[in-house]
């Protein structure tokens, strides 16, 4: 009887070391194909043919492969980083644009509020006077 139950023991690490393995296989694959992918998940999970639900676990169970995942999406960043200095130095007009109003205050996009009329307004305003302190 010990025989058999150190037995099945075995047969178990072996089936779960197995498939340990082969996520850790299936990981490297993903990590390659979202890198040439630009880091667009449906992209490389389909590539490899899982499901993205797949990844999210992955990400949430495995911290050395969500290290991995970050590590290429700063590399990505970095490198769109890099190709809109290139476009600004080109006087690429829309990448000057899109710089300034996602970096320089003054350029910036503002939301206007507008309101029908006066008494709408003091409602509004009446409101906002009770939340604060």
């Amino acid at each position: 009887m010990e025989n058999t139950t150190n037995h099945n023991k075995t047969e178990k690490t072996n089936e779960s070391n197995t498939i340990k393995r082969r996520i850790i296989e299936q990981q490297k694959t993903f990590l390659e194909f979202y890198a040439k992918y630009q880091g667009i998940v449906t992209v490389a999970c389909k590539a490899i043919n899982i499901n993205p639900s797949t990844f999210y676990d992955w990400m949430k169970k495995y911290s050395s492969f969500r290290k991995k995942v970050e590590k290429i999406k700063k590399e990505q960043v970095g490198f769109v980083e890099d190709k809109l200095i290139q476009a600004i130095a080109d006087n690429n007009i829309s990448a000057i644009i899109f710089y300034l109003k996602s970096k320089h205050p003054d350029y910036k996009p503002r939301q206007e509020i507008t309101f029908g009329d006066k008494e709408q307004m003091d409602k509004v305003l009446n409101k906002v006077d009770k939340l604060l302190p």
